[in-house]
């Protein structure tokens, strides 16, 4: 993901549409990352360069699967394990270090399901889906706004979906690596080291949920209400600061992007 978006960036789409699809036939969630590529590719490519892009994806896709396909019998193979995958997807998650482990660690599992009503008769599943398509056009809009806005909108978007969405292991945290390094790769932050932080910050939240299932499922610790909320507010916290970062610094584009206007 990260070089397909930095081949993106670089105006190299016909190989980040390669590797976006590869990274998509990788891993299910990859998929997160198609409307963002794909608004970009439109917004700031002619239209013979991104159609171009999407032919040679949609090729990789094909060749890809193709066997699959071929072996059982089924056209439709690809979009039904896509569609299954996302039929999970609303479920209430435990052990997670996000906003609704920061509620009720435990509890929230037992006492709600995903049909259950928790706000003027809107079912979990439902807010679930309403907060990701907010998330989403928060995201878009800022893309097609300025193209500098891609590494940082994608930073929030990624953070936000694990953060506010419910299913979510703390390892999907890791969607929000690509975005990271490409902020430091191309130095975005201008010598600012808060980022690095945040992906070392990140990456201790992630070790520390692996460890958390794997010591719960092996039976080795036994964890408090107390460590598993603390750990949540700590991980919440960290994405909210990362939130208000990349605000700030899509903000100080525009504002230099006037001052050369001016």
């Amino acid at each position: 993901m990260f070089f397909a978006f930095y081949l993106l960036v670089a105006g190299k789409i016909t190989t980040a549409s390669v590797l976006l699809i590869v990274g998509t036939l990788t891993k299910l969630q990859a998929v997160y990352f198609v409307p963002l590529f794909v608004i970009y590719a439109i917004r700031y490519f002619p239209l013979k360069q991104w159609l171009r892009g999407l032919f040679y994806g949609c090729l990789t896709f094909v060749i890809i699967w193709l066997p699959f396909v071929v072996l059982n019998k089924n056209l439709l193979l690809p979009f039904n394990i896509y569609l299954n995958g996302s039929a999970s997807y609303p479920v209430i998650n435990v052990q997670a270090f996000n906003l609704w482990g920061a509620i009720d660690p435990r509890s929230m599992a037992y006492v709600t399901s995903i049909h259950k009503n928790i706000l003027f008769g809107i079912p979990f599943s439902t807010l679930n889906y309403i907060i990701l398509i907010c998330v989403l056009t928060i995201t878009l809009t800022l893309i097609l706004v300025n193209r500098e806005n891609l590494p940082f909108a994608g930073l929030i978007y990624t953070i936000s979906i694990f953060t506010f969405t419910m299913s979510q292991h703390e390892r999907y945290e890791l969607t929000t690596l690509p975005f990271l390094f490409l902020i430091l790769f191309l130095n975005l932050n201008k010598n600012d080291k808060s980022f690095f932080k945040i992906w070392i910050a990140i990456d201790f939240i992630i070790f520390l949920n692996m460890a958390y299932v794997y010591t719960c499922s092996f039976g080795v610790l036994n964890y408090s209400v107390v460590v598993e909320r603390t750990l949540s507010i700590f991980s919440v916290a960290i994405s909210t600061y990362t939130i208000i970062l990349c605000t700030k610094q899509i903000i100080f584009f525009k504002n230099s992007q006037l001052r050369h206007q001016h």
